[in-house]
């Protein structure tokens, strides 16, 4: 068995209400849910994923592609054992990940130098791996084009979401707190986070936790009809 293989011990573990909440690092057996909660956290609030564009008449589902890069570890923004999941009594509900912001985040949550095996692992020809990218670099351009990328703080929390049954129960708190707490552990200085224009919940949760804002980018910054916009926060962690 891989290390990612091997299940891993809560790094949390508390009850509330006779019920029993761990958080614990994703192995290679949770690619489903992650990819399930992956692309959850792209939708709110104009439930249309960015990951859904680029694939448009491909003829596949953009959970189903994201589970492909997960395999693959052509992720960008978390690999598998970049993801922590909350559990319920032992049941996921919950995910999101931890990044040490690198050169490779500004690219967007795809690695591009693993495009091509991507599209072998989906039978495409050169021409549909090319619009894919043509595609993707319209909303994931270069650093220098497009600041939105330029990471805030040294260590991202990226892809939080959880289970719609589970939402609105101030559940998120315990898994958001343990991936502020490792990056406190890892020695990084700050930590940031981004929302999506309108995601007022999100928002909320993020600010009582001590995030304040960074920098916003309003719906005239991009050049496409129905963006909302994003918001950058960031914490200190000392």
């Amino acid at each position: 068995m891989t290390a990612l293989q091997t299940p891993t011990q809560p790094v949390l573990e508390t009850m509330l209400n006779n019920t029993i909440y761990s958080v614990r690092r994703a192995t290679t057996h949770d690619i489903p849910f992650v990819a399930w909660m992956q692309y959850e956290a792209s939708l709110p609030p104009a439930y249309f994923s960015f990951w859904d564009f680029p694939l448009m008449g491909m003829n596949i589902e953009g959970k189903t592609f994201i589970e492909t890069v997960l395999t693959l570890n052509a992720g960008a923004w978390g690999s598998v054992d970049e993801f922590w999941i909350l559990e319920e009594d032992g049941q996921p509900i919950a995910a999101a990940a931890g990044i040490e912001a690198g050169i490779e985040f500004a690219e967007g949550p795809v690695r591009m130098r693993c495009l091509e095996s991507i599209g072998e692992a989906f039978g495409w020809t050169t021409e549909m791996v090319e619009l894919f990218r043509e595609r993707y670099r319209t909303i994931w351009t270069y650093p220098v084009e497009n600041p939105l990328l330029l990471p805030q703080a040294p260590w991202i929390i990226e892809s939080v979401a959880v289970v719609p049954q589970a939402r609105g129960k101030g559940l998120i708190n315990l898994l958001m707190h343990s991936l502020i707490a490792e990056g406190r552990e890892r020695g990084h200085a700050s930590v940031g986070i981004t929302v999506a224009n309108g995601n007022e919940a999100a928002r909320r949760v993020y600010e009582r936790l001590g995030f304040k804002m960074y920098m916003a980018f309003g719906p005239a910054f991009f050049d496409q009809e129905g963006v909302m916009g994003y918001t950058k926060y960031k914490m200190s962690l000392r």
